[in-house]
This record gives structure tokens, C-alpha cells and sequence, in this order.
């Protein structure tokens, strides 16, 4: 299990690459890089697709503005369709994501499969 350590604690100038043992993690919400919802399913690049808080890069024509992973436009249209056949309706995604609740739903092989034939057309 991994233990929180405030970066505030933590004497930075003995760190180095050869001995850096934490994981940096930032914090879910509106303004984290990924946005408020993200979206892994089993792939061997570990590409996966999120939301994004610069919704004005939609408007760019050039779209490598990510590393590697997909920035959706419409996450929560995303997440409705794929949880169309499940319990989960539109109030519920949004009371998840209010609350900043994970919730693992696995997209399946089939999904995967879709998406790697149409990220493979953008090459």
C-alpha cells in the first residue's frame, strides 16, 4: 500500500532519477490535466482516453497536443453510451463525478477493438 508524503517534507535536493521512489499523483477535479473522466481499456500502449480542462484545443486545427492518449470533446457523452445497458443513467455519472468517485468499468475487448481499427486510420 502507498503511503501520502507531502512534497513539502521531502528534501529534494538528495533526489535524483537513479533514486526517485515516489509516485506523483494529481489530484481528480476540473483542473487536473485528464479532466473529470477517464477511460482505460486493455491495450498494449496503454493509450487511453480522457477528458481535458483546455476544451479551447478543440478549436486548433493541429490535435498533438496530447502524449500519446486521446482528449475527448464529449467525455460524458462518451460515458453514457457506454454505460447505456448498465444501471448507471445520466444522474448518476454526474453524481459520481461530483464526488470525485472512481468507478471501474471495463470497456471490454470488443470496444478495444473498435477504437485501436479507428485510432489506426489517424496514422
Amino acid at each position: 500500500m502507498e503511503k501520502a508524503v507531502n512534497p513539502q517534507h521531502v528534501d529534494w535536493s538528495g533526489v535524483s532519477a537513479r533514486n526517485f521512489r515516489y509516485t506523483v499523483r494529481q489530484k481528480p477535479g476540473t483542473n487536473n490535466a485528464l479532466g473529470v473522466v477517464k477511460f482505460l481499456f486493455p491495450n498494449e500502449y496503454d493509450v487511453y482516453l480522457h477528458d481535458t480542462p483546455s476544451k479551447s484545443l478543440f478549436n486548433k486545427a493541429s490535435r498533438a497536443f496530447s502524449h500519446g492518449c486521446v482528449r475527448l470533446e464529449k467525455p460524458l457523452e462518451l460515458a453514457e453510451y457506454l454505460l447505456q445497458d448498465t444501471k448507471w443513467d445520466v444522474e448518476k455519472i454526474a453524481q459520481t463525478i461530483d464526488k470525485r468517485q472512481k468507478y471501474p468499468c471495463k470497456l471490454g475487448k470488443a470496444c478495444s477493438d473498435r477504437f485501436a481499427l479507428f485510432y489506426g486510420l489517424g496514422k
